[in-house]
């Protein structure tokens, strides 16, 4: 295994499983060893192997947290195609990558695709040669065992968890609509924009909203370099002389939810100053996405 362990804030204590959930947006399954136990081009018919049942729990768990997942597998395109024909099965998966090339290059390709870090993977694969690989070229990215999804799991029990993380995997799949939308629209990119109708909301946060805030707050690796945890940030929504924003995002496609927040700071005589943070992903590609403001 390798471990990206970096801490994210002062509210990201560290976890005891070692693992620090606050990185992790994407979890990559293997297929063959890992989702089921046996190779799925060794089959005599057209018929898939049968999902080991922990793991899809495993796999709606995480989704349940606004944990993606995604899959690398060194096998036949055509498995993916088969995958259509098992219900419910292969739209658990966004952009997956089922070639035979190098899982270093499928993950690299996933967080393309995803618009994320490829330090926020986490690949699961039953093979110590494939993690080895993607250990050696991608250092940043912790790969698993599957016996050691438990673990996985169990780092993010108790921890609060937003609608808008509820519902990340569906956001995920509008984008890829919207992409898909983009890639056949006939004329620029900022017509397409305009055709898309994007709907920016921003007012203040009332309580409900501030988890949400405090989520991006913890996942904006900006921010955790500079300072403002989210322990610091509850506490200067509180305070006085200071106002949370919150921004949601809309557009022909669906609803973002709250895809940014700002904090601002009225307390300096004479100026005040803005601390902004959106979520890298959740907003449509090609949105105005503005970081930080003074004045």
């Amino acid at each position: 295994m390798t471990g990206a362990t970096g801490a994210t804030g002062a509210s990201s204590a560290p976890d005891p499983t070692g693992y620090n959930p606050d990185r992790i947006k994407c979890v990559v399954w293997d297929l063959d060893g890992t989702l089921w136990d046996e190779i799925a081009v060794e089959t005599l018919t057209d018929e898939l192997p049968v999902p080991r049942p922990e793991m899809l729990a495993a796999i709606d768990a995480l989704a349940a947290r606004g944990v993606l997942s995604s899959l690398a597998s060194r096998s036949a395109p055509a498995v993916l195609d088969r995958m259509d024909a098992v219900p419910g099965l292969r739209e658990r998966f966004l952009a997956p990558q089922v070639s035979w090339q190098d899982k270093s290059e499928s993950l690299r390709r996933i967080a393309k695709d995803l618009g994320i870090a490829v330090e926020a993977l986490v690949l699961i694969d039953d093979s110590p040669y494939e993690r080895a690989e993607v250990e050696a070229l991608l250092p940043g990215v912790r790969t698993l065992d599957p016996g050691e999804v438990p673990a996985l799991l169990a780092a993010f029990e108790d921890r609060e968890v937003t609608p808008e993380s509820r519902d990340r995997v569906r956001r995920y799949r509008t984008e890829e609509t919207r992409r898909a939308e983009g890639e056949r629209f006939q004329g620029t990119r900022e017509e397409f924009l305009r055709w898309c109708d994007m709907r920016l909301t921003v007012g203040p946060a009332v309580a409900e909203e501030v988890p949400r805030a405090l989520e991006l707050a913890a996942r904006t690796h900006r921010l955790n370099s500079s300072g403002l945890t989210p322990d610091r940030l509850r506490a200067l929504a509180a305070a006085d002389g200071h106002e949370l924003y919150t921004a949601r995002m809309s557009d022909r496609f669906g609803e973002y939810g709250i895809i940014g927040a700002a904090l601002v700071d009225r307390t300096a005589r004479g100026s005040w100053s803005c601390r902004c943070w959106r979520s890298p992903a959740g907003s449509p590609a090609g949105a105005p996405r503005r970081r930080s403001c003074s004045g």
